[in-house]
């Protein structure tokens, strides 16, 4: 169930094309759970995910609340502590599902996370995404704002500012997010490594595209493989694969 959120942006235009990229073990696994995969945020490669930038950190250390008793310095203080180790956790209750928004296929996406020569593209659009979640679970889906954590202040009032931004190194990703919260309650604890949140499929996939450097027999097994799990998405070749002209 998509939720809206003040923290998510969505792109200006909801039909803004969003791509996700994936080895054939991860389509196939999409064909048969119908799902989409969300990692826990701790168990991305950047260390600095769901971090806090500098400006923020200095501020909460150093600025009192107006009116605090004196008295009360040192219980601020400790509330501070207890606060880092807080948002440390809070990274073990958020999960996220990545997309690259982007009018066309990126070479660099292909690369980063197609390493062997057979990859596929999954071709969607933001309305697309928001509208095929049909999981009970609350879902937020918006642009990650990539800003320079040493300079740069985000809103201390939401703790989830913190899944939506990244550092500036990483904006080449022009990243769309949907994300998922388990507080710690009866029915959740933290997420191990990741949480599966079902999905309409055909209402998502737009477009598939295999990778660049794509075999011809690769293409040619993926369309009878997506019919098999009852889909008819076409398999389109990489538009950077086209025929050199001069």
């Amino acid at each position: 169930m998509f939720k809206e959120h003040p923290t998510f942006i969505a792109p200006p235009d909801e039909n803004a094309k969003i791509w996700r990229y994936m080895d054939l073990a991860k389509f196939i696994s999409l064909l048969q759970k119908k799902s989409l995969y969300f990692t826990r945020a701790d168990k991305f490669e950047d260390q600095f995910e769901g971090s806090w930038p500098v400006p923020n950190v200095i501020a909460r250390n150093l600025i009192l609340p107006p009116g605090l008793p004196t008295e009360s310095i040192p219980g601020w203080n400790e509330l501070n502590l207890h606060r880092a180790d807080f948002n440390r956790q809070f990274r073990t209750w958020c999960a996220v599902n990545c997309w690259h928004m982007n009018e066309y296929e990126s070479a660099a996406m292909w690369k980063l996370y197609v390493q062997a020569g057979d990859g596929i593209a999954i071709q969607s659009t933001y309305a697309r995404l928001r509208d095929s979640i049909s999981s009970e679970e609350e879902v937020f889906i918006g642009a990650v704002n990539y800003i320079d954590y040493e300079k740069h202040a985000i809103d201390a009032g939401n703790v989830l500012s913190s899944i939506v931004h990244k550092r500036t190194s990483f904006s080449h990703e022009s990243e769309l997010r949907a994300v998922v919260v388990h507080w710690p309650s009866r029915q959740h604890s933290s997420i191990e490594h990741g949480v599966a949140v079902p999905i309409d499929l055909k209402r998502l996939v737009q477009k598939v595209y295999v990778s660049p450097s794509a075999s011809n027999w690769f293409a040619d097994l993926l369309q009878p493989l997506i019919v098999q799990y009852g889909f008819d998405f076409a398999v389109n070749h990489s538009s950077m694969n086209s025929q050199v002209v001069f």
